[in-house]
C-alpha cells in the first residue's frame, strides 16, 4: 500500500465525465492498494496520515513533520533523505518527529 499527499489549489474526482468530489486549497492524496493488502494496513496507514502535521509559515514555506519508525540504521538513512530533500527544496521543509 502506497499513499501519496500532494498540496493542490483545486482538485476533482470524475466518473464518466460526472464530478463525484471536489475541493479547493487543500491535499489531494493519491492511494494505491492491491489485494493482498488487508483492512489492518489500511487502518495503519489511515492512522499515519491523519498524524501527519503540515503547516506554513510566514513566508509561504511548508513544513512537513511525519512520524516515522525504523531500527537505529534506518534512522539515518531516513535523515540523509531528509537532508536531500530539504536542500533541493525552495517552498518545503520536512522534520521527521
Amino acid at each position: 500500500m502506497r499513499v501519496v499527499v500532494q498540496r493542490v489549489k483545486s482538485a476533482s474526482v470524475k466518473i464518466n465525465e460526472e464530478t463525484v468530489g471536489r475541493i479547493d486549497c487543500g491535499f489531494l492524496l493519491l492511494v494505491g492498494f492491491t489485494h493482498c493488502d488487508t483492512e489492518d494496513d489500511v487502518r495503519y496507514m489511515a492512522k499515519k496520515v491523519a498524524g501527519m502535521r503540515l503547516f506554513s509559515d510566514a513566508e509561504g514555506k511548508t513544513e512537513i513533520e511525519f512520524w516515522y519508525s525504523g531500527g537505529k540504521t534506518a534512522v539515518g538513512v531516513v535523515q540523509r533523505i531528509i537532508d536531500d530533500f530539504n536542500a533541493s527544496q525552495d517552498n518545503y521543509y520536512v522534520t521527521a518527529v
